[in-house]
């Protein structure tokens, strides 16, 4: 009975976190705007941030008219209809100046005379913060 008890108790702390941690996500939200756009790069520069808002929040706050992304698997794997090569010759990659979240060593990118590292997380994951800007980049290996 003791071993019952221990279980389900267990079992209710587990459910109580994930509940937890999925409501938080969901209030999570960013504004963002692009500030360059062209066939190969894009960059956004994120305005304001409430909650643990990740870089899909930023990408969706700008999502429309003028921009659009696919994403599958965690990876991008589309954006403004430019598509990843099937063998990942070709395929979009993240950048951001936030040195944080971004390594060098794993490549860069030049935007406006300043160098973005790689980004260190995927989009769902990469924490965003206002002021920071983060770099769709359509990257050749």
């Amino acid at each position: 009975m003791k071993k019952l008890l221990s279980f389900t108790l267990l079992i209710c702390i587990a459910l109580s976190c994930s509940l937890l941690f999925t409501a938080c996500n969901k209030t999570a939200s960013a504004n963002a705007t692009i500030v360059y756009s062209s066939e190969t790069m894009v960059v956004i520069k994120v305005d304001e941030v409430s909650g643990n808002a990740t870089l899909i929040h930023a990408l969706d706050s700008v999502k429309g008219d003028n921009f659009n992304y696919e994403i599958s698997g965690g990876m991008i794997t589309s954006v403004n209809g430019v598509q990843n090569k099937a063998d990942w010759s070709f395929s979009w990659m993240l950048y951001t100046n936030d040195a944080d979240f971004s390594n060098t060593t794993w490549g860069t990118v030049t935007y406006n005379q300043m160098t973005f590292g790689s980004a260190t997380l995927g989009a769902q994951d990469l924490p965003v913060a206002s002021g920071f800007y983060y770099i769709l980049n359509y990257t050749s290996f």
